[in-house]
């Protein structure tokens, strides 16, 4: 039998009889090794449920997969605008929605680079550029005609990070643009089951992080000792 001291202050437990310890540590309860036991010897009874579980995760990845590109020409991000009205209809879809969970890019902000992007035209800054596209993206989830086009424009925004060179600079435009990116890929990867997916921009994320000093900022973590801003 394992034992598990409930004076540890790292010690969770939850509805859903699982032991959790720290944040990357796990323990199956008991009453789950009988299913667990069921599925190795193959038990008659398991085969159809697993089979049923099988098939409705693979309806699950068909309905949320999107095609490899957008329609017409994206060659430049700026195509991948809809006129105005659109762009600040599903900007505030986002702010009342995902946007009140995640603070990652002030609302005034973004209304005016918005207002820049449309002003500037084919000198737009590419990084205000996807910041809208990707709030617009996050905020289509909230629409079920809509998430696919989201999803769209996710994978357009992210072979632009991985290829061009202006999201490759240390600055707070573009790590909001892969906070955006992660928040968006966490999304899509509760329907799709590839939160593998992450990995990648997640390390990216905190290199970018690291070699900006933000954990060395006061100014954002107050009261906190330097060893868990730093975590």
């Amino acid at each position: 039998p394992i034992t598990v001291s409930h004076t540890n202050s790292a010690f969770k437990g939850s509805n859903f009889k699982t032991r959790l310890i720290g944040g990357t540590h796990w323990m199956a309860a008991s009453t789950d090794l009988p299913v667990i036991g069921a599925m190795l010897e193959k038990t008659v009874d398991f085969q159809p449920m697993w089979r049923t579980f099988a098939d409705v995760k693979s309806l699950l990845r068909v309905a949320n997969s999107v095609p490899a590109a957008v329609s017409g020409n994206s060659s430049k991000l700026l195509n991948l605008l809809p006129d105005r009205s659109t762009c600040e209809k599903w900007i505030r879809r986002f702010y009342e929605t995902y946007g009140r969970i995640y603070h990652v890019i002030d609302q005034n902000c973004l209304i005016t680079e918005l207002e820049e992007v449309f002003i500037a035209g084919v000198d737009a800054n590419q990084v205000h550029v996807l910041k809208i596209l990707l709030v617009m993206a996050i905020a289509m989830q909230t629409d079920n005609s809509e998430r696919l086009c989201g999803r769209l424009l996710l994978q357009e925004g992210e072979s632009r990070i991985h290829t061009s060179t202006q999201f490759q600079k240390p600055c707070v435009g573009v790590m909001q643009v892969l906070l955006l990116l992660i928040i968006m890929k966490t999304i899509t990867a509760s329907d799709t089951d590839k939160i593998y997916s992450l990995i990648g921009t997640m390390g990216l994320t905190a290199q970018m992080a690291l070699s900006m000093g933000l954990h060395r900022d006061p100014t954002l973590f107050p009261g906190v000792a330097p060893y868990y801003t730093e975590v």
